[in-house]
């Protein structure tokens, strides 16, 4: 399993909530310093490339497939945490599509 990240710079009044509603299960969001970063695993077709920066960018919202070495650290463990216990993402994380 591959893992794929993506960067979406901070616009106007965006939030993570907002973000999140795109996400297929399998990848998670969390807000950086100076932009939202997003971490998952491509599966069985929902694919970072194929499916989510498609599907953001119908919400008009551009995201950047970037390097998961290049989300920062901080980031990068919200991140790992909410993909291992999707319980802690709230109770409506997946259903806020």
């Amino acid at each position: 399993m591959t893992l794929r990240a993506a960067k979406i710079e901070r616009k106007g009044n965006r939030t993570e909530r907002e973000v999140m509603a795109y996400m297929p299960r399998g990848f998670a969001v969390a807000e950086g310093s100076d932009a939202f970063y997003i971490l998952g695993a491509d599966i069985a077709g929902w694919t970072l490339h194929d499916y989510v920066i498609p599907r953001l960018g119908s919400g008009i919202i551009s995201a950047k497939e970037i390097d998961p070495d290049d989300v920062p650290l901080d980031v990068l463990n919200i991140l790992a945490s909410r993909l291992r216990h999707p319980s802690r993402l709230g109770d409506s994380y997946y259903d806020m599509r």
